[in-house]
This record gives structure tokens, sequence and C-alpha cells, in this order.
């Protein structure tokens, strides 16, 4: 009988919002067996104000701290960062990644793009807790993507606050 090889462990690194507290425990929970998710939080949402150039050092020294665990590839896991200039400047984001890390480097964002092509969706919805889906509705546009309805729920605390929102508040009868 002859023995399989044991394949490596795959580690996903993830940069994500200090105050998100929501991806870890789904990321873990839904992560194919054999994957292991390492998570460094860098204080990059939650002020809209701040360009990228102003958050570029947080997410260098987010990626910089990640590479201790030596994951083999990073998602840059802040899509409101990821879509705030558009997909250029979602695509400066994930170059400096890259550039330090020389890892497979993605964004969430996207990944999901990529998802929506592979299904062959061309026109969407956006719900999401914001104040505005601004930035995401421009982010689709760029990407090809037409956003035919939008609904921002107006939540104007931090990201830590969305985890309070239950579906059950929106639901209209």
């Amino acid at each position: 009988m002859q023995r399989a090889e044991s394949v490596p462990p795959l580690k996903l690194g993830l940069i994500i919002p200090a105050v998100n507290t929501m991806s870890e425990p789904q990321f873990n929970k839904y992560a194919p067996e054999g994957m292991s998710i390492h998570v460094m939080r860098a204080r990059i949402a939650g002020n809209p104000q701040l360009t990228l150039k102003d958050l570029e050092p947080r997410i260098e020294q987010a990626t910089d701290l990640l590479m201790d665990a030596q994951p083999d590839g990073i998602v840059f896991h802040c899509t409101g960062t990821s879509m705030k200039e558009g997909v250029d400047g979602d695509q400066r984001v994930l170059s400096g990644i890259k550039q330090a890390t020389k890892l497979p480097t993605f964004s969430t964002i996207g990944l999901v793009i990529e998802a929506m092509r592979a299904l062959g969706l061309k026109n969407v919805v956006t719900i999401s807790p914001y104040r505005s889906n601004r930035d995401a509705v421009n982010y689709l546009s760029e990407s090809g993507i037409n956003t035919v309805g939008d609904i921002a729920l107006g939540y104007g605390g931090s990201g830590a606050d969305y985890a309070k929102i239950r579906s059950e508040e929106h639901t209209s009868e």
C-alpha cells in the first residue's frame, strides 16, 4: 500500500480593519480543510477623510507584521478602503503589498468582481450598512457591473457597530 504524500497546510493572511469582529469567525468556519487563517488588524477604516496615501503606512505595517506568520498569500479584506479611490486605488494597495511580500495578493472586492464575472453577472443591487454606497457603485461601474438598485442603511457607527445589525430590523412586511 502506497502512502499518500502529505500536503503542507495552506496559510492565508488577511489584513482587516481593526474594528472588524466578524471576519475571523467566518473565515475560520468556512476555510477548507488544510487552510489556516492568519489575521493582522490595522486602523484602515472608519475615517472617510483619510486617503489611500494616508493609509499606506498602516497597510505597510500590517503587511510587515503579517509576514511573521509566513502566509502563502494575502487578502486585503477591507472593501471600503479598496473601493475608496476606485479600481486604480485598489490596484495601488495590492501592488504595495505584493512588492513588499512577493506573494499572491488579492482584495476582497477584486475577488467579488472576479466571481461576478465568472457567474456572468452584469446587473446587481448593493445593500450595505453604510451611509452611502457611492464608492461601491463607482467601483462596480468601473468594473463593468451595473448597479440597478442601491440601499445604504445609513449606519454611521464604526465597523464594530455593523456586527450588531440584525436582518430582522430591515425586513419589510
